[in-house]
């Protein structure tokens, strides 16, 4: 699941019009159409500041290119 999609979710689940997720970003309803459609700059801050203005926290985790399974964390001795 690409990162717009899930964030389009989160927004339904949470009832957050584009609108609504634009005000607490201090940005234009126009920039999140933007982003959401992959026409905006998305980097891993902006990710941060829209998952933190859904109240959540991104956590990001390294996948193969292949399948796209998770690589596992190293164990720890």
């Amino acid at each position: 699941m690409q990162a717009t999609e899930r964030i389009v979710e989160l927004m339904q689940e949470q009832d957050v019009t584009r609108t609504e997720l634009a005000k607490r970003l201090g940005r234009t309803k126009g920039w999140i159409s933007q982003l959401l459609a992959g026409e905006a700059n998305f980097t891993l801050r902006t990710l941060a500041d829209v998952f933190g203005a859904l109240g959540l926290r991104p956590i990001i985790r390294p996948a193969t290119r292949v399948t796209g399974e998770s690589i596992p964390p190293p164990s720890v001795p």
